[in-house]
């Protein structure tokens, strides 16, 4: 009874998706989802809000990732082709795909959509839901997997090609603003507090970089001032 959640579940990105496509007055759409509880949850109140507010479901697709369908063994997933039969089933009878997965199956899905032309005639749309915040400088990675191995430290967008820009001027990506704790010097106080005793944390084992400061340490910090304030007030007004 005296716990209080201090973080917004993920489902709220749901509210921003529809906002969204009202109004481009996209209301007919596709949900594609990843077979993961914290996914699946989003996908399901996707849906239901959806159906709610009189939009078109076009086709609901689940899948599994096939990296672990080949960690497990799961033969009948074990393929890096996975986007194929999805895209087969649903392309003539949708124009807008919402996503809910790991954003490096994002990228596979989109460039099976490239490799397909989808994109060539500019009428067919990606929206990504992410629940997590989006640091500046990790954004590139909707746009390609940084595990590929054809891409160089210096590589250029134009390298790439005009067809990539065709994938990447499909792709709307709904996720949350990054929080304070990324724009202001928070984060280097809490790494020089942790330096101090009792801790005596070290900020790095490497000097070139910087221990990562988690959100939650906000929440902690937020949670720990709004306690203090209450029962500061609460000893004032001589309550017991």
């Amino acid at each position: 009874p005296t716990f209080t959640r201090m973080e917004p579940p993920d489902t709220q990105v749901t509210g921003s998706v529809l906002s969204l496509l009202q109004y481009y007055k996209w209301r007919k759409f596709s949900i594609i989802v990843q077979e993961e509880e914290q996914w699946e949850t989003i996908g399901k109140h996707l849906n239901e809000q959806a159906l709610h507010k009189n939009f078109t479901v076009n086709h609901y697709r689940k899948f599994r990732d096939p990296q672990q369908c080949c960690i497990n063994k799961w033969i009948d997933c074990c393929t890096s082709t996975w986007p194929q039969p999805i895209l087969k089933e649903t392309k003539d009878f949708t124009r807008i795909y919402v996503f809910l997965g790991h954003r490096n199956l994002l990228v596979n899905f989109m460039k099976q959509m490239r490799v397909e032309q989808l994109f060539a005639e500019g009428k067919y749309m990606v929206i990504y839901m992410s629940p997590e915040t989006a640091v500046y400088d990790e954004l590139g990675y909707y746009l390609w997997n940084k595990e590929e191995p054809n891409m160089e430290q210096d590589m250029r967008c134009e390298d790439m090609g005009i067809n990539v820009f065709d994938q990447w001027r499909s792709l709307i990506v709904v996720t949350g603003s990054p929080y304070r704790i990324d724009t202001t010097n928070f984060a280097a106080k809490v790494r020089q507090y942790n330096m101090l005793p009792p801790f005596e944390f070290p900020n790095s084992a490497f000097h070139q970089f910087s221990i990562y400061i988690s959100i939650y340490a906000a929440h902690l910090y937020d949670s720990m001032m709004l306690y203090a304030k209450a029962l500061h007030k609460m000893i004032s007004d001589r309550g017991t």
